[in-house]
């Protein structure tokens, strides 16, 4: 049976020197020689750092070639000390090499101490949990650890991931953005990265236009998650680029996001005023808005003062698309909570707070329709009242004309709740109400 780290190694790229070290580990811990299996996986290590050195395309600031190849390349390569001017690249503190955090250097100086435990034979046990410990820090750690200014050679890497002739669509991306937020650490950085990772990683129509797609949307997510300073850039990048559709694209389908656009009042405001519908000089709200509108509330992002305006202004752009297939609990609650439905308590309660509103939308069967899916959850979380029948009979008259979807729609729900349609029932002959034209009621 194969070892995680065996497996683990069958997916990484490195080098043929690299691959032979780890294999002569892997024998030894099979053997119980754990001393020789930690010792042989530390040079293991050290020969992936000494090959990234090597390798790197982009000599960092402050060197020139000739001092790259003299001060860096050639001690490396020494037979005798390499393995020490290797560690000694990692620790550097003046003109640094090799990018890691301080934490990670720490755990590097420990398991050089145990790698010398192992080569001197000193007291200190060293048992099977150390060599697996040390295996489950490479794979944890190995990605972290690069050369400091490869930026340029980042976007190489960005440029491949996204190339499907190069890798999978369904490439994990947490690897790659590891590596983003290992190389790319300062704000300054990340100002030059960006706008080239965008445009690497974004195809373009005939008029050079980016165009996004989920993948592209996927890995923002990761960086989002693990980094908020890239975060912030990134939204800034977009807003002052006029590649606002994008980011709202991108939080409709991570709105968990949302609350990185905290201070930003402006942007909220265009957000929810206008980013979210379809297009400007059509009142219809894009493909799954809502969830992006309810993370704006969830989140306190909307000032309270322009609540009811924001409402409103959803309200008029209602569809059913805008909610998805269907509206999760979550997102219903969330309007509930903030008062959004006291809009349908208006109108399905004869109130004429909302006469304009209503004239522009309600009093319209293509709006009644376009919107059966949320009108049809707000029927079913409603309570059953006199004036509720009242709209349902002029939504519904009998043998007239009504708008057939959100019919459809209203009679599998009511069918579902038995005791909506006894109360609908009662309230009809008690107050001798008209009768709506829905399947439970017809007497034909």
């Amino acid at each position: 049976m194969k070892l995680r780290f065996e497996k683990w190694l069958e997916e990484q790229n490195f080098s043929e020197g690299a691959y032979d070290v780890f294999e002569e580990a892997i024998k030894c811990y099979r053997a119980t020689a754990y001393r020789s299996a930690l010792l042989m996986s530390y040079v293991g290590f050290l020969t992936i750092v000494r090959d990234k050195l090597m390798e790197t395309k982009y000599i960092p600031k402050g060197y020139t070639e000739y001092d790259w190849k003299i001060n860096i390349l050639a001690p490396i390569q020494d037979g005798e000390n390499w393995e020490r001017n290797t560690y000694d690249k990692i620790k550097r503190a003046d003109r640094p090499v090799i990018n890691t955090s301080k934490d990670l250097k720490t755990q590097i100086d420990y398991w050089k101490d145990r790698r010398n435990d192992c080569a001197h034979n000193k007291r200190n046990m060293i048992t099977y949990s150390h060599v697996e410990s040390f295996w489950a820090f490479l794979i944890s750690n190995i990605e972290k650890i690069t050369v400091l200014g490869s930026i340029e050679e980042l976007i190489i890497d960005v440029e491949t991931f996204f190339d499907i002739s190069k890798t999978p669509a369904n490439e994990p991306f947490d690897k790659l953005s590891e590596k983003i937020l290992t190389t790319v650490t300062k704000k300054d950085e990340m100002m030059i990265f960006i706008p080239q990772m965008v445009h690497k990683m974004c195809t373009h129509d005939h008029a050079n236009n980016l165009i996004w797609d989920f993948r592209n949307y996927g890995l923002l997510n990761e960086l989002f998650l693990k980094s908020e300073l890239f975060s912030k850039e990134f939204i800034k990048y977009l807003d002052e680029n006029n590649l606002k559709h994008a980011l709202v694209d991108f939080l409709k389908l991570y709105p968990v996001h949302a609350n990185i656009l905290r201070g930003n009042n402006r942007l909220i405001r265009e957000i929810w005023y206008s980013l979210l519908f379809e297009y400007p000089e059509i009142m219809i709200l894009s493909h799954n808005s809502i969830s992006l509108y309810c993370s704006l509330l969830r989140n306190e992002l909307i000032p309270k003062e322009q609540l009811e305006e924001s409402f409103e202004r959803i309200f008029s752009g209602l569809i059913d698309g805008a909610i998805g297939e269907k509206i999760s609990e979550i997102d219903y609650t969330t309007l509930k909570e903030h008062g959004f439905f006291k809009i349908f308590d208006s109108i399905f309660t004869g109130e004429d707070k909302y006469n304009e509103l209503c004239g522009e939308t309600v009093n319209d069967f293509h709006w009644a329709n376009r919107c059966s899916t949320i009108i049809t959850k707000y029927l079913e979380n409603a309570p059953i009242s006199k004036e509720r029948v009242n709209v349902l009979s002029w939504l519904f008259p009998y043998n007239g004309y009504w708008p057939r979807k959100l019919r459809f729609d209203a009679n599998k729900m009511f069918e579902k709740h038995p005791d909506k349609m006894e109360l609908i029932k009662n309230l009809i002959d008690e107050y001798d109400l008209n009768i709506p034209d829905l399947r439970f009621l017809r007497k034909d």
